[in-house]
């Protein structure tokens, strides 16, 4: 069976990592820029939670979950929309290993530094591909880059109808 079958046999499967590497890509340029006084990413926020989805607060976006927030870990809550803003959920929660959370604030600790002290590019594994889960969900936490990971990260709307939109802070 050659590549091209493979691929339109498990299109499905084929997209969400498209979807995966496109996201990676985005997330690691973004983690690596680091931030200053005088950029917008000093000011930008994301949505985090503490109670699995049930709720949730805006906190600056370059923080890396989990982080402690008031004695509890706190997890990047992505929140979606199906009626134009009216009402909000939580589609799904994002946070780092461990090892690629280290990787991530080592890295923002070499940029600020400056050149004379870069830090070691990061594995693919430590680059900055969040695990993701859905709310309440029982399961263990999958990389966003499996298939595991892409199906939790896939959000329908609460009634089934329509399509849901991102909803930033």
């Amino acid at each position: 069976m050659g590549l091209r079958e493979t691929i339109n046999e498990h299109r499905g499967v084929t997209i969400g990592a498209a979807i995966g590497v496109a996201v990676l890509a985005l997330l690691v340029a973004w983690q690596f820029t680091g931030t200053s006084a005088t950029s917008n990413a000093a000011s930008a926020q994301a949505f985090y939670t503490v109670d699995d989805g049930a709720s949730y607060f805006t906190a600056p976006a370059d923080k890396v979950p989990p982080f402690d927030y008031q004695g509890k870990q706190a997890y990047r809550a992505v929140v979606f929309t199906c009626d134009a803003g009216k009402t909000k959920f939580v589609g799904y929660l994002e946070r780092y290993s461990p090892a690629a959370k280290q990787q991530i604030e080592s890295s923002r600790t070499a940029v600020k530094k400056g050149p004379q002290d870069p830090a070691p590019p990061p594995t693919m594994e430590a680059a900055g591909v969040p695990e993701v889960k859905k709310p309440g969900a029982k399961y263990q936490w999958a990389s966003r880059a499996s298939a595991a990971g892409a199906q939790a990260a896939q959000v329908t709307c609460p009634d089934g109808k329509g399509m849901p939109e991102l909803v930033e802070p």
